[in-house]
């Protein structure tokens, strides 16, 4: 007697995190644009970094101006970063957090430079800080520093470990298994013969696979590997094909 062969694989992958100038126009064609982590986030697209990445949309509980944050119904305002008026990453991996008020990229200076340094205008207190932007395009790209004092934090946007989370569960562009058997799918099988199920292993369907996600002062690491492989072999059924 012979069987025909139908065999389906699924695959449970497992997550482990270890831690802790976007424009909503149509991204450009050329852009690589990775893979949506999850349904809450929003593609933003840079219109001078010629980026896109996905950005979890997350309303934080922060008052307006002149609002008590500690009233009840205190104004939620969601974590909007521009230049200009036009939409900006509130965080960048290499230049920092972004101020609105500065319009750049912060980081602190370590160590901070003695008080008879010249960026520190007369003042003893606060604190220095580069304040970064990218300018030009293609070749010509290029960082703009300026310096400025503070008398306290800077109204920068921090991004939450999560999203870092995200970013990098995307960046490991996770795909489908390649299923293989033998007999193969849709061919002809022997009773009580073996049948050989497995499946073809990548980095990114099977693992492990390890990837990060940073911002200055704080990086998430994220693991994902395969926990189960579960396969259905269809309704039992049989075949018989007499002798000719």
């Amino acid at each position: 007697m012979l069987r025909p062969i139908l065999a389906s694989g699924v695959l449970a992958f497992g997550i482990l995190f270890l831690s802790s100038t976007h424009a909503n126009a149509d991204p450009d064609p050329k852009i690589d644009i990775p893979p949506k982590p999850g349904p809450e986030y929003v593609l933003r697209c840079s219109t001078t970094e010629f980026t896109c990445n996905w950005f979890l949309i997350k309303d934080t509980n922060r008052a307006g101006d002149g609002e008590d944050q500690s009233k009840p119904g205190a104004k939620k305002v969601k974590q909007v970063c521009n230049f200009g008026g036009t939409p900006q990453a509130c965080t960048n991996s290499e230049l920092g957090n972004w101020s609105n008020s500065q319009q750049c990229y912060l980081q602190r200076e370590t160590p901070q430079p003695p008080y008879s340094d010249p960026r520190w205008q007369g003042h003893t207190e606060g604190s220095i800080w580069a304040c970064l932007r990218e300018q030009g395009y293609d070749e010509g790209r290029h960082i703009v520093t300026r310096w400025v004092w503070l008398p306290g934090e800077p109204d920068t946007v921090v991004i939450d470990p999560e999203t870092l989370a995200y970013r990098a569960i995307a960046s490991m562009q996770l795909g489908k298994p390649q299923i293989r058997t033998a007999p193969g799918a849709g061919q002809i099988g022997l009773v009580n013969m073996p049948v050989w199920l497995w499946v073809d292993k990548s980095e990114n369907t099977w693992g492990p696979i390890v990837r990060q996600a940073s911002v200055p002062g704080l990086t998430v690491t994220a693991t994902a590997q395969v926990k189960a492989l579960n396969w259905s072999m269809g309704l039992p059924r049989v075949r018989l094909t007499p002798d000719l």
